[in-house]
């Protein structure tokens, strides 16, 4: 609720505000107006001075983002910057259409910059920590896709009608004179999007709590120590290796090692009989889903059922490992 409220008004504002500052000047009479309520009015500004100010704009953004959010949320925690944007906010909405009662144009387009950096410091502080206030909220890595998706899918209503409502509200407030009317709807929901993040409770995230699945996601994953002893599963088999021992199957004629061949010499060796045996390598590459060491004839490793080779040296299909 909190992520879909702060999408609706803060785009509806980004919105509005360019409209806002390229409406013509109005003179200000006691026929039409009645402050602090009834007033109209813009800056008159022309496409390139506001492009210059939201350039201007986009650069104190960038600044704020990379060198002042990441201390500032360390020092003072995610979920208290998130509270003080959602104190801001409203502040900002209400303000915003009284700038246009200054006379002076230098001074009017000072204070609407001033504004826009402040808006800027909550809407870079407000995004980043509501996600991470949604991300910790998982408590398994496997719903953390699902909880995200369903968040978007939400604030995408908001995003949609937020320009809308601000649209049709600014286009009321222009027939009857009332230049207050978008901004401060954009403020009340402002304030009714603040009420849910009072009551949120910062968690640890699912890095604390995980189950024994997201144990396994990240064996495979990668976290896998080569040295370890597994685990033996039911149905699994623990072969004992000799550094002696000899294949079963002999080799009659030349060694092997005479000549081009894909094997090494060190796989081969030759009996006081003149016979060469093949010797088993004690390493090899471990097919998919196997954890721990080397497989086959040779490790006592945990093997997955089907995949591993059996007490004979024979692989899936009757291939030999050598």
């Amino acid at each position: 609720m909190a992520y879909t409220f702060l999408a609706l008004h803060s785009v509806a504002y980004d919105q509005l505000l360019p409209i806002f500052l390229h409406h013509p000047v109005e003179e200000h009479t006691p026929a039409n107006t009645y402050l602090p309520f009834k007033f109209w009015g813009g800056f008159g500004l022309e496409s390139g001075r506001i492009g210059t100010l939201f350039t201007m704009y986009g650069i104190c953004g960038g600044f704020v983002q990379f060198l002042i959010f990441p201390p500032t949320a360390r020092h003072f925690g995610v979920l208290n910057c998130f509270k003080c944007c959602a104190v801001t906010f409203p502040i900002i909405c209400f303000a915003t259409p009284y700038t246009a009662l200054i006379v002076n144009s230098s001074w009017q387009q000072a204070a609407i910059f001033g504004i826009m950096v402040v808006k800027s410091f909550a809407v870079i502080f407000a995004f980043p920590c509501s996600i991470i206030l949604l991300t910790n909220s998982a408590v398994s890595l496997r719903i953390l896709g699902t909880l995200n998706g369903f968040a978007v899918s939400i604030s995408a209503v908001g995003r949609a009608i937020g320009p809308a409502l601000g649209g049709a509200a600014f286009s009321w407030g222009f027939e009857h004179g009332y230049m207050i009317a978008p901004w401060w709807l954009l403020g009340i929901i402002a304030i009714i999007g603040a009420i849910p993040i009072w009551s949120l409770v910062e968690m640890d995230g699912f890095s604390k709590t995980d189950s024994d699945s997201d144990e396994d996601d990240e064996d495979v994953l990668g976290n896998i120590d080569e040295d370890s002893e597994a685990e033996i599963l039911e149905g699994d088999e623990i072969m004992d290796f000799d550094p002696d021992e000899e294949a079963l199957d002999t080799v009659d004629g030349p060694p092997l090692n005479q000549g081009p061949s894909r094997r090494k010499s060190s796989n081969f060796r030759k009996s006081s009989d003149g016979q060469t045996y093949s010797k088993l390598e004690r390493r090899m590459s471990s097919p998919i889903g196997i954890r721990g060491g080397s497989v086959g004839p040779g490790g006592g490793r945990r093997l997955s059922n089907g995949l591993a080779a059996s007490n004979m040296g024979q692989g899936t299909g009757g291939t030999s490992f050598t």
